[in-house]
């Protein structure tokens, strides 16, 4: 009788240590689970977002890379309290009716309106309508439109305006044949606009840094806006901007030159209980 009562202990020591082995492995795939969320944490009055980067099974802590380059480790409290706060943005941003966009200073509010790109000045806002309508067939300001149709005119149609028609018409009767720029000149300027085109595309994709009022906000080239030679800037705080070249160049620039100062310094900035504290 005796042996046969430590067999069953020992049966039933066998399953609570396999049972603790798995509720093990299930938290340590919970707790990783966490890698790659969105979060974002208020330091003094001021919203910070990141992206937990790594689990550290030892101490049970999440590492946080912040958008704006600091780092801070969390415990599984601040990690839950950091994600819901991000999901809480998110949510009220979705249902606000206002989009915030940068203009001259950075968090100016615009109003949405139905069916158009809201809260863009009169000049944005045209410069995104002519986009849109190009692509759908119509719309080019008139400049646009008479180049468009007189290289569709001489492929094969037409669809040029009358005035234009007429006009095109006419210089080629009048040159029996040898009407229009010469092969190689045209040949080289559509060339040529082809060769900008594919530079300015180029663009879309890289890393951009813009200072407002002193601080430094970073963002990515989303998109190349052809009419208006301008390209929409996503900032990683969700605002967004169209830059012409020369504001485009400059945010280049300045983020290149931050890149070349955190590689070079030999300080790491982490966050700590309040923001900025350097270890």
């Amino acid at each position: 009788m005796v042996v046969t009562k430590q067999i069953k202990a020992t049966k039933a020591d066998n399953k609570t240590s396999s049972g603790s082995a798995k509720d093990k492995k299930t938290q340590l795939q919970q707790d990783k689970s966490y890698v790659g969320q969105r979060v974002a944490k208020d330091f003094d009055g001021t919203i910070y977002e990141g992206t937990v980067s790594k689990f550290l099974p030892n101490d049970r802590l999440w590492k946080i890379n912040y958008d704006d380059g600091d780092q801070e480790d969390l415990e599984l409290d601040e990690l839950k309290n950091a994600v819901d706060l991000h999901n809480k943005k998110n949510i009220n941003h979705k249902k606000g009716s206002a989009t915030t966009i940068k203009g001259k200073g950075k968090g100016t509010t615009k109003k949405k309106e139905n069916g158009n790109i809201g809260g863009s000045p009169p000049s944005k806002k045209m410069k995104v309508e002519d986009e849109e309508e190009k692509e759908g067939g119509g719309g080019s300001p008139p400049g646009e439109k008479m180049k468009v149709d007189d290289e569709e005119e001489k492929e094969g149609g037409g669809g040029s305006p009358p005035s234009e028609k007429t006009k095109a018409d006419d210089e080629e009767e009048g040159k029996e044949g040898g009407g229009g720029s010469p092969p190689s000149e045209k040949m080289k300027a559509d060339k040529a606009k082809k060769s900008q085109l594919q530079q300015d595309k180029s663009y879309v994709g890289q890393r951009v840094s813009k200072n407002f009022d002193g601080a430094i906000y970073e963002g990515i080239v989303s998109k190349f806006l052809p009419n208006g030679r301008v390209w929409k800037i996503n900032y990683d705080d969700g605002d967004k901007e169209d830059l012409e070249f020369g504001e485009l160049k400059i945010a280049l620039d300045l983020h290149h030159k931050k890149n070349l100062k955190n590689h070079k310094g030999s300080t790491k900035t982490m966050k700590g209980k309040g923001k900025g504290a350097t270890k």
